[in-house]
């Protein structure tokens, strides 16, 4: 478990910006990680720990290093983000990064973005404040 924590540690180290060197990196440092959960993903048990950054809450996954904010989850809705996020990328989905040169049958980002946009509009309607985060097709 401990080299879990500090396998863990070095990924958000990296991914959170931090200075210095790996080096300095343990099972407790730069994030003391809790454990939270352990899900099943694929017969893979998951162990799912949390944690605190600048009043933010955030879980993060080991083996696969990942990270996702709490956002008020449960440890059942995460088991429901995970299993979507696997269906998903099981079926190869075109995002917005996608490109597919000189393939009509995929459109251009701008028409899946203008695309996505309307969508999100006839459902949303008038409301203001909404941010599209990322798309699938």
């Amino acid at each position: 478990m401990m080299q879990d924590k500090k396998e863990l540690n070095e990924y958000l180290f990296l991914e959170f910006g931090f200075e210095g060197d790996l080096s300095s990196v343990s099972e407790d440092w730069p994030f003391q990680l809790s454990n939270f959960a352990t899900i099943r993903q694929r017969g893979e048990e998951i162990s799912v720990y949390v944690f605190a950054s600048e009043s933010e809450e955030y879980f993060a996954m080991s083996p696969a290093c990942n990270f996702y904010r709490v956002a008020g989850m449960t440890a059942q809705d995460l088991q429901i983000q995970m299993n979507g996020f696997t269906w998903i990328g099981d079926r190869e989905p075109i995002t917005f990064e996608t490109v597919f040169l000189g393939d009509s049958s995929v459109p251009s980002t701008k028409e899946r973005q203008t695309a996505i946009r309307q969508l999100a509009d006839k459902v949303l309607g008038n409301q203001i404040g909404y941010e599209i985060l990322d798309g699938f097709i």
